[in-house]
């Protein structure tokens, strides 16, 4: 008896067999309990002088937060926070950086600390839980769309477009430059938020800032980020139905809220003699 005669067999056995791990690990990873959730956001260097970001939440340039769930289904997440973990982001062959836990399954680090946002870069997320590990990875750091925004903004709903661009989503903020303090965010605050925004059934090509966020007279820094989201494949250990990415890069523009006339020749020495 020829020893060829069953390869062809043993080819189809070791065939099935690889698929059935294929399968096994696809079950494992849509019920792994295991969530985790990040999002990294970089800061171009503002190029108008009114704009300052001392003193801001944006001022180190970059932040990485992230969340970890012990969940089964989309309900159970904000309820279930993993405190405790370990999670840390390497972006290219630099050292991991360690995320600090500011709350309860809520974790973050920033530029103040060592992180730096690098158009082109490639990241990784690292996860571990007591003996469960996971690992997602980023694809290169998007860098900034080119937004341009109207100078004079009345007290009406700002649309930013960002169709034909290639981005997953829209990440938005109106700062008030006087005081430093958010006027309005689509900004994820927790878990929760971050999947509704990484799990749209559609891109999301466009955020309306509403006009009410407009209604402080000064001037005010808007910064949109278009945000790429990582596919499922790149998202191994934790549940890949639940978990997700985004990363991208926030442009800020200026905009006067003072009537027309006081936006016509206010300059940046004026500002602080403004009301």
């Amino acid at each position: 008896m020829k020893a060829g005669k069953y390869l062809p067999l043993l080819a189809i056995g070791l065939s099935g067999c690889a698929q059935l791990y294929d399968i096994r690990d696809t079950i494992e990873g849509y019920t792994n309990p295991l969530v985790a959730s990040a999002m990294f956001l970089g800061v171009q260097e503002p190029d108008s002088e009114f704009i300052d970001l001392l003193d801001t939440e944006f001022e180190s340039g970059a932040v990485v937060q992230a969340f970890l769930a012990d969940a089964s289904n989309v309900d159970d997440m904000a309820e279930a926070p993993i405190a405790g973990g370990d999670v840390s982001v390497r972006i290219g062959g630099a050292q991991p950086l360690r995320l600090d836990e500011i709350e309860a399954g809520a974790y973050s680090i920033t530029g103040g600390e060592g992180l730096y946002y690098e158009v082109g870069q490639s990241t990784t997320l690292s996860i571990n839980v007591g003996p469960d590990t996971g690992v997602i990875k980023g694809g290169k750091l998007p860098e900034a769309a080119d937004v341009v925004l109207d100078w004079e903004q009345p007290v009406e709903d700002l649309v930013v477009d960002m169709s034909g661009r290639g981005f997953d989503t829209v990440l938005a903020v109106v700062v008030d430059m006087d005081s430093g303090e958010v006027l309005w965010t689509n900004e994820p605050a927790d878990i929760s938020d971050l999947y509704d925004m990484t799990h749209a059934s559609e891109p999301v090509k466009r955020v309306v800032i509403p006009g009410a966020a407009f209604n402080k007279e000064g001037i005010l820094a808007v910064g949109v980020a278009g945000m790429m989201v990582t596919d499922q494949e790149q998202i191994d250990g934790v549940n890949i139905a639940l978990s997700s990415y985004m990363a991208g890069q926030m442009v800020f523009n200026p905009v006067c809220t003072y009537e027309a006339a006081i936006c016509a020749v206010i300059t940046p020495e004026d500002m602080d003699d403004l009301p």
